[in-house]
This record gives C-alpha cells, sequence and structure tokens, in this order.
C-alpha cells in the first residue's frame, strides 16, 4: 500500500525515535493531515500504481512534509510530467507555499518555473551563481550577455506588476454629482469613461459614457449606473494576469489596494507599450 503505511514509516525513518515518541494514531492522523494537505485526500489506501504521475509527485511532497521540515529540497521534480499537469503542478505548488510558510529551494533548467514559483532565483553556469535577485530584477536587470540571452524568451509581463504603470483617470466623479455634470467632464477631458471615488477615496467604479447616455431617469444616483463588469485589480498584479481584464469598449482597468482604496488605471496603450518592450 502506497500513503498511509509508507508515509509513516519515512516519519519513523527520518527521526530515528520518532516510533517511540510518535504512537501509531498519530502517525496516522499526521499522514492523513498531510495527504489533505497536498490534494490526496480520499486516496490513503491507493497503491503506487493507481496513481497519476501527477498524483505520485504529491505523495513524494506528502512524504516530505510529513516531518515538518523547515526547508524543502526540490531538484526537477516536475521535469517528467505532460506540460499540462506541470502546470498545475506550479500553479498547485505556489499556493501550498503561501499556506505552509516553508522555504523551497527548487532546482529547474524551465526559467518560466522558476518564475512561476520563486520569490528570488539564481541563475547558475559552470557551477558558479552568475546572478540572484527577484523574478522582475531576473528578466529586468540582467548582471551580463549570458542572463540576458538566457531570459530573452520570457514576456516582461509575467514579472511587472500594474502598480508600475498606473496613472490618473481623466475624470473623477462622486455619488453627488449629477447626469449633466458627469458627462460635462467627459466631453471636457474627450474620454468615454468616469472613475467615482467617495471623499475617503474608496473606489466606487467605472462609469463608461454609454451607461451614461442610456439613463433615461436623472433622477438615479450616478453611481449606480456603474459597469459591473469591470472588475479592479490589486497593485501586484502582474500584467499578464491584467491583460485577461481588459474589454472591448477600450476602458483601463481600474487599480485599488486591499482596502479598496483607488490607485489609478492602467489604460491599454500602457500595457501594449510594455508588451512591445517599450516600457
Amino acid at each position: 500500500m502506497l500513503s498511509l503505511p509508507y508515509l509513516v514509516s519515512l516519519s519513523c525513518c527520518c527521526h530515528p525515535h520518532a516510533r517511540y515518541q510518535i504512537n501509531k494514531k498519530q502517525r496516522r492522523d499526521r499522514a492523513r493531515e498531510v495527504l489533505e494537505l497536498v490534494g490526496l485526500k480520499g486516496w490513503e489506501d491507493a497503491y503506487t500504481t493507481e496513481l497519476s504521475g501527477g498524483m505520485q509527485q504529491r505523495a513524494g511532497l506528502a512524504r516530505a512534509l510529513t516531518v515538518n521540515p523547515e526547508i524543502l529540497l526540490m531538484d526537477e521534480p516536475f521535469s517528467g510530467l505532460d506540460p499540462l499537469i506541470r502546470r498545475q503542478m506550479r500553479e498547485e505548488l505556489s499556493l501550498l507555499q503561501t499556506e505552509i510558510q516553508k522555504t523551497i529551494i527548487f532546482i529547474t533548467h524551465d526559467l518560466d518555473e522558476a518564475i512561476t514559483i520563486g520569490d528570488r532565483i539564481a541563475i547558475m553556469r559552470d557551477g558558479e551563481i552568475i546572478q540572484i535577485g527577484t523574478p522582475k530584477e531576473i528578466i529586468t536587470q540582467p548582471s551580463d550577455d549570458f542572463v540576458k540571452e538566457f531570459t530573452q524568451g520570457i514576456s516582461k509581463t509575467k514579472v511587472i506588476d500594474i502598480k508600475h504603470v498606473v496613472s490618473d483617470p481623466d475624470v473623477f466623479f462622486t455619488s453627488n454629482d449629477s447626469h449633466e455634470t458627469v458627462r460635462a467632464k467627459m466631453d471636457h477631458a474627450n474620454t468615454d469613461y468616469a472613475i467615482g471615488i467617495d471623499p475617503e477615496s474608496q473606489y466606487l467604479g467605472i462609469l463608461c459614457r454609454d451607461q451614461l447616455d442610456a439613463a433615461l431617469d436623472s433622477t438615479i444616483t450616478i453611481d449606480s449606473l456603474v459597469d459591473p463588469n469591470i472588475l479592479s485589480v490589486l497593485p501586484d498584479t502582474t500584467l499578464e494576469e491584467a491583460l485577461s481584464f481588459l474589454n472591448n469598449q477600450n476602458l483601463p482597468i481600474p487599480v485599488v489596494d486591499d482596502k479598496n482604496a483607488f490607485i489609478g488605471v492602467a489604460t491599454q496603450p500602457d500595457l501594449l507599450k510594455v508588451i512591445a518592450n517599450d516600457y
């Protein structure tokens, strides 16, 4: 059998005296806990041959987590997986890391994988470290031609946060503004949208001209006309993630902090400049 018996025996091997300090029930409970943590709940009594490649990788991770180590060393753990499963495992490992808060040394030849998973990256050549830095530093500030060539296939949109391209909108409105006032502001600025904020700079929403013009009842409060389909993003959202928020109305992406305070907008031209490497 794979999971519970194997996990328990591993924990005993890592700590020579563990079998005498931790009773059988505690070991099995811990095994079940880490299996659930890595997404293998319900497979406790499965044989290894019954697991897919990705599930076997999860089982290996669970074995390591059983003893609650401070540091995990992962040497190309996803190299044998197909591209889809490999991408899923990257995302799951990143989510798991936010929960377990362990230091993970992840060895890979795939820079895209390193950027997805790592907080800091060390690039080595011939056994020597050439550069250490955050994913953004590695991609945008390569230390030499080797690193520059090694990273040239990675888009900057993967590492640059949207906060670096925000700007002020041309028009603001408040809940007390009338339809005519907001329309006049849009006309003066020659724009088709306005950003709503309250007196505490809390973001109310984005209002486009089409919705304003379609409002036949001028007694309807202006903030009730905001477009509910235009979502705001946090400042640490990568540009790659932000691109999925672009719409076909040529409206910007509102950026707010974790308390919904308005920071600015990211316009389509600014995002396209980064894509064109003009940032």
